[in-house]
């Protein structure tokens, strides 16, 4: 069974009724474990706060210059989330790459943006929905109302891309 498999079956298996719905679900299997936090859900989307895949057991990439390629191509496969997607800051020495939309979108005093965030070093590979208060200069999490579909896509990629980066295998 895939991760998105396991994260979708304990979220229809929750109750949704609980007046707060906040949960962790979560996945460990082939050396990759898989958390979505998610603010609600009903049976046809969920409300996605946070989803994270990290591999138990990454090892180094010897070039930096394919973790640039890779982070690109993360970019490039995760487009179906409706906003352009771009690598904003990669230290190929660190193996941390940080994706961004580009251009943000702009909601009166707010700017909001989906936060990706690949770090070589834990070998993990994150996603969250940013809402930047343009007045006070500051940031909060914000949500992203995804079908089941759309999750389970998420998390397949996030996984073989997690294999591809920090294992060499796709």
């Amino acid at each position: 069974m895939k991760h998105s498999q396991m994260i979708c079956t304990q979220i229809n298996q929750a109750d949704s009724s609980l007046p707060d719905k906040k949960t962790i679900f979560t996945s460990a299997i082939n050396g990759i474990s898989v958390k979505v936090n998610l603010d609600d859900w009903d049976r046809l989307s969920v409300s996605l706060l946070h989803v994270e895949v990290t591999m138990t057991n990454p090892h180094a990439m010897e070039d930096g210059e394919a973790f640039i390629d890779k982070c690109n191509r993360l970019a490039d496969r995760i487009g179906y989330l409706e906003e352009s997607l771009k690598a904003v800051e990669v230290d190929k020495t660190d193996r941390i790459g940080i994706i961004r939309s580009y251009p943000p979108r702009v909601d009166g005093d707010n700017i909001t943006y989906f936060d990706i965030k690949i770090n070589g070093g834990d070998g993990s590979i994150s996603l969250e929905r940013v809402v930047r208060d343009i007045v006070a200069g500051q940031d909060r999490p914000g949500k992203t109302i995804i079908g089941y579909h759309l999750l389970s896509r998420l998390i397949d990629d996030f996984s073989a891309a997690a294999m591809d980066m920090f294992t060499g295998h796709d």
